[in-house]
């Protein structure tokens, strides 16, 4: 892209307000979230599918995006297909 990395990473965030990997994993986590409404699959796999190495990242860093729990979240959306 021709600026160095730190430069990059600057103008990311003053653009989009948040870090570049704070970005993805907002990202992975919207993704999960879909996936918990949508699918009739663990928590732990969609962690997994989603880019987490193990479910307990995957549900502390669930919880503070969302303000409840994966698990909870199943719970919340309606009927699966």
């Amino acid at each position: 892209m021709g600026i160095n990395p730190t430069t990059m990473s600057a103008q990311f965030k003053q653009c989009f307000g948040v870090s570049i990997f704070g970005y993805l994993r907002r990202r992975r986590l919207e993704a999960a979230r879909e996936l918990l409404r949508r699918e009739d699959d663990s928590v732990a796999r969609i962690g997994y599918r989603v880019g987490f190495d193990s479910p307990a990242a995957f549900s502390t860093a669930y919880k503070r995006q969302f303000g409840h729990s994966p698990s909870q979240e199943t719970r919340l959306a309606p009927l699966r297909r």
